[in-house]
């Protein structure tokens, strides 16, 4: 079983990630997450300026007209289902609603529907004829400094559920669902964002730049491999058998991964083929990782 990876927090600031069971996002029963609120810069940080780098303007140029009066209001209490534009205009998308200063939630509501495609780069600012920041995405999409370039780019939407966590079903094979909301504030926040992964080596801990360390993330039918800075957690070590709460809060060479009694605590890497890193002594048989077969672990202590 994992702990979750990233969950970017949507409050234009850096995000935090919990540890899981044993599948990617918001929290729940089956997650690996990883806490990138730390004073190293991740390059993932959603909290810099709605301006990230893009040329594209989403402030003034379409005038998309007050905003609608149909009401597209849902049982989940947002303004409407991200899985369904149908209610909002045949223009608009139902589209994330940024928080603008620390404390506001993270929202839904029906947008204008902009043009970027997934992956390309995208902004998040005023919208002409709507009342607060949203991305110049188009259907379905969300605007997140997900990758290691520094650029906020257009990421799927995934489904999330409290009960659950989030589905990476529906994501292409190299990605998984992460949450983008701090689930203690949003519990029922229904949407995450398909975030693309490094295809890093933990054994070899190739494949990460610089200030970074190869972590595995996600549920055992759908395990993979990505790049994170290690973050201290107060009174651990971040070696073998202590404890955990994020994936990188483990060392270089480490993972977090839920015990048999239930919390975590941090596994070295070892080569199956006994040429890498072994286990050191005490510390059992190199076992395969199970949805990862290529790399091995040590035993749970």
């Amino acid at each position: 079983m994992t702990r979750s990876l990233f969950a970017w927090v949507l409050v234009l600031v850096p995000t935090m990630v919990a540890c899981g069971d044993d599948k990617k996002g918001g929290g729940g029963d089956a997650d690996t997450d990883v806490d990138t609120d730390s004073d190293t810069d991740t390059g993932t940080d959603t909290g810099s300026d709605t301006d990230t780098g893009s040329d594209t303007d989403t402030g003034s140029e379409t005038d998309t007209g007050s905003e609608s009066d149909t009401d597209t209001s849902t049982s989940s209490g947002y303004d409407c289902d991200a899985f369904d534009d149908t209610p909002c205009d045949k223009d608009e998308k139902c589209g994330v609603k940024y928080p603008t200063e620390a404390g506001q939630p993270v929202l839904l509501e029906c947008v204008y529907a902009d043009d970027k495609l997934k992956a390309e780069r995208c902004s998040v600012g005023a919208v002409a004829g709507y009342d607060g920041a949203f991305d110049n995405c188009d259907r379905q999409l969300m605007c997140l400094n997900l990758g290691d370039d520094g650029f906020r780019r257009c990421w799927s939407y995934c489904p999330c559920e409290e009960a659950t966590g989030c589905d990476s079903s529906g994501c292409e094979a190299n990605e998984y669902c992460t949450g983008v909301v701090d689930t203690a504030e949003q519990p029922d926040f229904p949407v995450g964002a398909c975030a693309p992964t490094s295809g890093c080596d933990p054994v070899a801990q190739t494949g990460c730049p610089d200030g970074r360390n190869c972590y595995l993330l996600g549920p055992e039918e759908r395990t993979l491999a990505d790049c994170a800075p290690y973050s201290v957690l107060d009174g651990s070590d971040g070696t073998q058998g202590e404890p955990c709460d994020f994936v990188n809060n483990c060392e270089r060479g480490y993972t977090c991964r839920v015990s048999e009694g239930g919390d975590g605590r941090c596994r070295r890497f070892c080569d199956l083929a006994g040429v890498g890193p072994l286990c050191e002594a005490g510390e059992g048989t190199c076992e395969a990782i199970v949805g990862f077969e290529t790399a091995g672990m040590c035993p749970d202590p």
